[in-house]
């Protein structure tokens, strides 16, 4: 995460999945951490922050991508729809 912050200066990060778990005790560790780690001569700190998805978030991203595939693809998937009942 340390990494991160130092190549790529992102105004927050996220942490989701099975990490929110581990409550503010955590939270307040991986905060201090980064921050003890990383380049002292940043202006902005980022906001570490549990992501509001809850552990749930893998799940909402492989449906995300799911749904983005059948609707870039409607055609294709469309014709094969036809294509079955045209076998039955």
């Amino acid at each position: 995460m340390v990494n991160i912050i130092n190549v790529f200066d992102p105004d927050f990060i996220t942490i989701g999945d099975i990490m929110i778990d581990g409550g503010s005790l955590m939270l307040d560790e991986i905060k201090k951490t980064v921050f003890e780690r990383s380049f002292p001569f940043r202006k902005n700190k980022p906001d570490i922050l549990y992501s509001v998805l809850g552990t749930e978030t893998v799940l909402y991203g492989a449906g995300a991508v799911a749904i983005d595939y059948v609707l870039n693809n409607f055609d294709i998937i469309s014709e094969r729809l036809d294509m079955k009942k045209e076998t039955i």
